[in-house]
């Protein structure tokens, strides 16, 4: 099948960004990301470059992708990204994406990554994160079995009781953003619960907030 341009007209604002991303994506057959993280990445990467829209990314986009965080995993997040963008401006299919390269915290050695079970495991500390089946990017950061449980027993209070009420998880994560005083952009349960502590301040609020009072 020919290639068609995901892109036709200039990107001025996120929503366009958001059709210019997905459209390329599901044109080379790239399904089950984050996608909202795309658009958050891309839009760095374009107003960094000094760019206006896609078209007019520079080719160095990718070696200033490099510069912009000392965070092994999202380094090399911002570098699929870039290649992404100049796949877009080129109108090229972009290759499905191979796992990323992850080291655990805390003995230092490389997480396998199983495309059985889509996630990453370090094999000496017992620790794990789930995956996006489209990309491989983890939900996270990787956790013993207690903080894995801990993450699923937050996200079920969380769809069970806030997203339930509001009636939409958009509407859910705003209310439950204003509360943490975390932002949209980073509000994931497995970012947010890194340890106990993090779990009981986490489940404390689903618990104890009542999303009927609040509204």
């Amino acid at each position: 099948m020919e290639w068609q341009p995901s892109l036709e007209v200039s990107i001025v604002n996120l929503s366009q960004l958001r059709y210019a991303i997905t459209s390329h994506l599901r044109q080379s057959s790239i399904s089950s990301v984050d996608i909202k993280y795309y658009v958050e990445l891309a839009n760095e990467l374009i107003e960094l470059d000094g760019a206006n829209n896609i078209k007019s990314l520079s080719l160095n986009v990718t070696a200033l992708a490099a510069q912009l965080t000392n965070c092994e995993v999202k380094a090399q997040q911002y570098r699929l990204i870039a290649e992404l963008l100049l796949d877009i401006r080129s109108k090229q299919p972009s290759r499905p994406f191979e796992c990323l390269n992850i080291t655990c915290s805390d003995c230092g050695e490389k997480a396998e990554y199983s495309y059985s079970f889509f996630r990453y495991e370090c094999k000496s500390c017992n620790t794990r994160v789930r995956a996006h089946r489209g990309d491989h990017w983890p939900m996270g950061q990787l956790a013993n079995s207690t903080i894995s449980y801990c993450r699923r027993f937050a996200h079920r209070l969380f769809e069970d009781n806030w997203v339930t009420y509001y009636g939409s998880r958009k509407v859910a994560y705003q209310h439950l953003s204003s509360i943490t005083g975390v932002p949209i952009n980073e509000l994931h349960f497995g970012v947010l619960i890194n340890n106990t502590l993090d779990a009981h301040r986490v489940n404390m609020v689903l618990s104890a907030f009542n999303p009927r009072r609040a509204a």
